[in-house]
């Protein structure tokens, strides 16, 4: 599921999005809603395809870590479906707008600022998984802490985002290394690796 998120989001976030939402220019999206609607709905099922993966995952990881830490192996598991739902919520507007163009970039903007609410939520998440995988055992604590600095990464990112503070870069775009190795533990390592409480 993680590796097929890894696939599906990129695209969606950086080739069908740029096609149809232009930051600070209403007109545009609306042209380009109304005359690429089927742009539209690539991105609302490629976006529910990843809502949906986000929830097994939840349900995958806290299986996995339960016998490091059940109660905060639950928090964070808690933590992913709620940030899946916000993000289901986010997707709502553009929805509608896929039945009415005109509200198209009001939609963006509104997709846009719950998104990052919810990454504030993704953030946590992050961070409590990397402290089960710094509980688990010492092959794992380097895990953790990639985890950790990147749940800061997307929490720091998000409240600046909100307080329209422009640093020229975003944390996460460094920071999601974390996420990467997550991936890659689970696909190769994990699988054959008990984890110790």
């Amino acid at each position: 599921s993680l590796l097929v998120m890894a696939i599906v989001a990129p695209i969606v976030n950086f080739v069908l999005l740029p096609k149809l939402y232009f930051a600070g220019d209403a007109s545009a999206t609306i042209n380009a809603i109304t005359n690429n609607s089927q742009w539209l709905w690539a991105v609302i099922l490629g976006f529910l395809l990843v809502i949906i993966l986000d929830i097994i995952v939840a349900l995958a990881l806290r299986e996995y870590l339960k016998d490091v830490d059940r109660s905060l192996s639950n928090v964070s598991a808690l933590l992913r479906v709620l940030y899946a739902l916000c993000f289901l919520g986010a997707l709502v507007p553009l929805v509608m707008a896929s039945f009415d163009p005109t509200t198209g970039y009001t939609a963006f903007a509104t997709f846009d600022f719950v998104w990052n609410l919810a990454l504030v939520i993704f953030g946590i998440h992050l961070f409590t998984l990397g402290i089960l995988f710094l509980k688990a055992n010492r092959v794992t604590r380097f895990l953790g802490l990639l985890l950790i600095v990147a749940g800061i990464g997307y929490i720091v990112d998000t409240v600046l985002i909100l307080l329209y503070v422009n640093l020229g870069f975003e944390l996460s775009m460094v920071t999601f290394i974390g996420e990467v190795f997550l991936i890659v533990w689970l696909l190769f390592i994990g699988r054959k690796r008990e984890l110790n409480a």
